[in-house]
């Protein structure tokens, strides 16, 4: 085998290896966004929590989550909330 066909398999391997990595990171971005998410509305003392990311939202410095929970009244809320990548703030689209 001689350099120029090893060069595409390993520029191919390179690219998988590179797409496997970056799918880990955002799936893990995505756990620890709605961790942090579930922590902030159990301290506030919201429960029945149910948080789906928002797949077609593209805001290219945010997370957008479709957030479903009962309020300490007993209220069905329904919101979005969006989470800076960089500085991990969490905006409200109706305050809680």
């Amino acid at each position: 085998m001689n350099v120029d066909a090893l060069i595409p398999k390993l520029v191919a391997l390179w690219m998988i290896v590179m797409i496997v990595g970056f799918s880990i990171v955002a799936l893990q971005k995505r756990h620890c966004d709605k961790k942090r998410i579930r922590d902030y509305l159990l301290d506030k003392g919201y429960r029945d929590i149910a948080i789906q990311y928002d797949w077609f939202d593209f805001d290219k410095s945010n997370a957008t989550y479709q957030v479903t929970c009962r309020s300490p009244a007993g209220v069905r809320v329904m919101t979005t909330c969006k989470i800076h990548r960089w500085n991990e703030d969490i905006y409200w689209k109706t305050p809680l």
